[in-house]
């Protein structure tokens, strides 16, 4: 589990995060849903430790990996991140992608080939291995991006609004896959999103954050039935 305890952000003197408490549950999917501003990248950027909160705890599976003294880097964290941009290295075909973060976990050749093979298979990029970022579809991108991520062996997946330029139809297909994917491996995923139509089908939690503070948190159906406010309301219905 991750917990979040009554954490505070300043960024230029501005509040952006204040007095924020989250529980976020293994094997499950989060949305962690909002207007722009409210606060939610921060959150996620400090739960990915690349940055610290200015008061309060970060805890995975009960070790505090940041606080305002002490800040664990991302690589000792078990989190895999997609941003919006989905940083793909440009420079480095599909099977390259994952030869590059699964030879850090120093697999022995044999391992490294059978594990990139089940990876480019689940995600239909076997016939694509050799291609660039460029040379593949959006769609194929979104995957290749998830997972390289899911190449780390992760125990939760932090996505920052990845979906949110594509159109309906490769959203629809993206979010079956997430659900697949989490299904299969088990792992907690947290997406950020202003708009919950990027993941209504498939989150089974959401959490309303509004300037700076969390507003409402709970399972989906029990949010949507008895929304707290107008505001959260107004957030479900997209």
């Amino acid at each position: 589990m991750i917990e979040i305890k009554h954490v505070y952000k300043k960024i230029q003197g501005q509040p952006v995060l204040e007095d924020v408490s989250l529980k976020i549950d293994k094997q499950r999917i989060l949305a962690l849903i909002g207007p722009s501003g409210c606060g939610k990248t921060t959150l996620l950027r400090l739960l990915a430790g690349l940055d610290r909160p200015d008061a309060g705890t970060i805890t995975i599976n009960g070790v505090r990996v940041s606080d305002s003294k002490h800040l664990t880097p991302p690589h000792q964290r078990r989190l895999g991140m997609i941003f919006q941009d989905l940083a793909l290295w440009p420079h480095m075909t599909a099977r390259q992608q994952l030869e590059y973060v699964i030879q850090k976990q120093k697999k022995r050749n044999l391992e490294l080939t059978k594990k990139i093979g089940r990876l480019l298979d689940a995600v239909n990029l076997n016939g694509h291995s050799d291609r660039y970022p460029h040379q593949l579809s959006g769609g194929e991108q979104q995957r290749l991006a998830i997972v390289r991520s899911l190449a780390q062996e992760p125990e939760y997946l932090l996505m920052d609004e990845p979906f949110s330029n594509l159109d309906p139809i490769l959203k629809t297909e993206l979010q079956a896959f997430i659900s697949s994917v989490q299904a299969e491996t088990k792992i907690g995923i947290v997406y950020v999103t202003h708009n919950i139509k990027d993941l209504e089908r498939i989150t089974d939690r959401v959490a309303i954050m509004q300037k700076g503070r969390l507003i409402q948190v709970g399972d989906k159906r029990e949010v949507v039935k008895s929304p707290v406010n107008q505001f959260v309301e107004r957030m479900l219905q997209g």
